[in-house]
């Protein structure tokens, strides 16, 4: 496995991740009736826990944060920049970040989506993720539900 294409973030970098977040999330935040994404007040507390990755320059960015139990790490943010939206690089993104997670030694990689938006829960099945749960947020509640995912990672001997 690689993860050739992932690049740690830097303190330096976050406001270009910020704005990498902010366009690639824009239409995720329209749809679900938010006037815009962000404004992600713990980047930089994330990128100094080595939590924040470029993918392919500035292409794309994952974030990962604290699981919710011992072994998962959770996948926080998972963003392709907009022009590269529905071109299939979003399986390479995530193999990737598969990678990465392993090599960290975690079993098992979490995530969730608001269930309004089937389309992502398809691609987050298609990369081996099997929904846990559904339910609110797990911190701020807003009366939409979420979809709780995981995916079990593989470890070679």
């Amino acid at each position: 496995m690689s993860r050739r294409d992932l690049v740690e973030a830097t303190l330096g970098e976050a406001e270009e991740a910020r704005a990498l977040l902010y366009a690639g999330f824009y239409d995720y935040a329209r749809n679900a009736g938010r006037e815009e994404p962000g404004p992600y007040e713990t980047l930089e507390a994330l990128i100094l826990a080595r939590n924040v990755y470029f993918w392919r320059g500035r292409t794309g960015i994952v974030v990962f944060d604290k699981g919710t139990r011992e072994g998962r790490l959770m996948l926080a943010l998972f963003c392709l920049h907009p022009d590269y939206h529905r071109s299939g690089l979003g399986a390479d993104m995530m193999a990737d970040a598969v990678c990465l997670a392993t090599e960290r030694g975690f079993s098992e990689l979490e995530l969730y989506t608001r269930e309004i938006f089937a389309h992502l829960r398809r691609f987050y099945e298609g990369q081996g993720f099997i929904l846990e749960r559904t339910g609110p947020h797990l911190t701020k509640p807003d009366g939409n539900n979420r979809i709780f995912m995981v995916k079990p990672l593989r470890h070679d001997p």
